[in-house]
């Protein structure tokens, strides 16, 4: 459960009601937005490309989830109320497993990408609105490497 009673794992959106993805083993992908909308649609999206997703709507969330079961890439939004993404990211890599796990950084304000300029868990920086197709195959790039 996220820290608002809404179900984050697989089931915010229901990850297609429990599903399994069409095409399945590409890695599980932590989308991290305050937006529940730009959420629900990257769940849907990479649930079709194959990847397993967890869905967090904070930063807190999404420490815990990432701290219970680490993911092969977390999608991170900057600026969120609370726990911010550049928050999310100082933890993670004081954290012995979180340190590993790629990040691509999405944002719709790009002088905040210099928060966190310098991380070398982030693999990307995207501003919104940006190509969904692209994201999805810098996504496989990523994990491929």
């Amino acid at each position: 459960m996220l820290d608002n009673g809404i179900e984050c794992t697989n089931g915010l959106y229901g990850g297609r009601h429990g599903k399994e993805s069409p095409l399945p083993g590409q890695g599980k992908v932590l989308v991290v937005d305050d937006d529940a909308s730009l959420v629900k649609m990257l769940n849907i999206r990479l649930w079709a490309e194959g990847y397993e997703t967890e869905l967090a709507l904070s930063g807190a969330a999404a420490l815990a989830l990432a701290a219970e079961n680490p993911p092969d890439l977390i999608l991170l939004d900057i600026a969120m109320p609370g726990v911010t993404g550049a928050d999310v990211i100082e933890k993670l890599e004081a954290s012995d497993n979180g340190r590993a796990i790629p990040i691509v950084i999405m944002t719709a304000y790009p002088q905040m990408l210099e928060t966190v300029k310098g991380h070398p868990a982030v693999k990307e920086c995207v501003v919104k609105p940006f190509d969904l197709p692209g994201l999805v195959a810098r996504i496989k790039e990523i994990l491929a490497a």
